[in-house]
């Protein structure tokens, strides 16, 4: 059964897998781009966060382009588009014409993100659905961290890592527009509702808003950062590797283990080793290269589960008939967190230093973590009978499957498909 689901999707996967190394490759090299170009702090802070405010409309928009033409024609425009807007950053270099590109970039990254997750949910079915999505969230991680490496082999003042990233990007369409796979079919409606999840769950609310607050940040301010304390283009492209890889390591060990014990006192110690492992960082800082290497791994390893326990906390205490409207609203509290993260990163960096990227990051961890203990006086941990399992979320995105069912219009099937 598995094997057979895995030859059935393997073409979604590849083309998902080229488009996030060219997406991780191109987070990074434009940070790198925007300190060359003398773009202030704050400024890049605002151009990266239009991405993800881009990404957070997409999850209300990109479905009408998907109702209208079908997703694998919506593939095809949102891989293209994306193609173009690489080469456009080189074509002109301006603060307000790349950040009006990042958000466009954006919106068709989201699209593409809900079209995938839609697929893989489709040729699935409950027995290998979490397998399936097991291989997604590596392929995400693996391919956005193998990305990075590309980045020392080419000038970034130059056009050839642009070009190369519009490459990757046109050849995303490739596996997709060959296979003989139908489109998914139109998901249930759910409408999304974040004041409920608040009543549910404060605490996952908070950890996601604050998962998205760090991990945003780190994704676009990190090689700013990496830059101003003096690494090279081939340790900044270790760094940022090394965090993202190391997201892959402890997913499942202590997801497993947040099942068994009571989950926010997992979180807790989480957000408290990731707030140690930031300050190390901070400490460091322009000092030892290897030493922060060593440390994005552990940052990387705990600071991308606090999404998935905070997850996995709300399903604790939700409702079966209620699950969709959870995930949709833990969603938009991550994609709200991820616009407003790299804007507060970057009026610090501005104001004390680049160095204090980390030291923020530390803040923020170590905030959560104070929550979580209060919360955790607050009420009895979920009964074991009524946990679900932990699933891995790769949340480094914030459009995804569970956003598209939220729409207030459902998707239409197309005959395109």
């Amino acid at each position: 059964m598995m094997i057979s689901t895995l030859r059935s999707i393997a073409a979604v996967l590849l083309s998902f897998g080229l488009l996030f190394i060219g997406n991780g490759l191109f987070n990074t090299l434009l940070g790198i781009r925007m300190r060359l170009e003398g773009f202030s702090t704050e400024v890049t802070g605002l151009i990266m966060s239009s991405y993800f405010i881009g990404l957070l409309l997409s999850a209300f928009f990109s479905t009408h382009v998907i109702s209208r033409v079908g997703h694998i024609r919506a593939f095809a425009v949102f891989a293209s588009i994306i193609s173009a807007s690489a080469l456009f950053h080189i074509m002109y270099i301006n603060p307000y014409f790349w950040s009006v590109i990042r958000l466009i970039s954006g919106f068709c990254i989201g699209g593409i993100i809900i079209i995938i997750e839609s697929w893989l949910n489709e040729m699935s079915d409950n027995r290998v659905r979490g397998q399936v999505f097991s291989f997604y969230m590596i392929t995400t991680y693996a391919a956005s961290g193998s990305g990075q490496l590309i980045l020392p082999l080419a000038d970034p003042e130059s056009f050839i890592l642009f070009s190369f990233i519009s490459i990757l990007f046109s050849f995303a369409l490739i596996p997709v527009l060959m296979t003989q796979s139908k489109g998914p079919r139109q998901l249930p409606h759910a409408r999304m509702n974040v004041l409920e999840l608040y009543k549910t769950s404060p605490l996952a609310l908070a950890g996601a808003f604050m998962a998205a607050m760090t991990n945003s940040s780190f994704y676009a301010m990190g090689p700013v950062f990496t830059h101003d304390i003096g690494f090279s283009l081939q340790q900044t492209a270790y760094f940022m590797s090394a965090a993202v890889l190391g997201g892959l390591l402890l997913q499942w060990p202590v997801g497993k283990l947040s099942d068994i014990f009571d989950r926010r006192w997992v979180l807790t110690s989480i957000a408290f080793l990731v707030s140690i492992v930031s300050f190390i960082i901070f400490l460091f800082s322009g000092k030892e290269s290897n030493i922060l290497i060593g440390m994005a791994v552990c940052y990387g390893c705990l600071a991308f589960l606090i999404y998935s326990l905070s997850a996995a906390h709300a399903n604790d205490f939700t409702a079966q008939d209620k699950m969709v409207q959870t995930a949709s609203s833990l969603l938009v509290t991550y994609g709200l967190g991820a616009i407003l993260g790299p804007v507060l990163s970057s009026l610090i960096m501005g104001k004390f230093g680049s160095d204090k990227l980390f030291l923020w990051l530390s803040c923020l961890s170590m905030s959560l973590c104070v929550y979580a203990i209060y919360r955790s006086t607050q009420r009895e941990s979920a009964s074991p009978d009524k946990k679900g399992e932990f699933v891995a979320v790769a949340a480094n995105h914030s459009a995804t499957k569970q956003l598209l069912v939220s729409e207030p219009e459902p998707v239409k099937n197309s005959e395109h498909d």
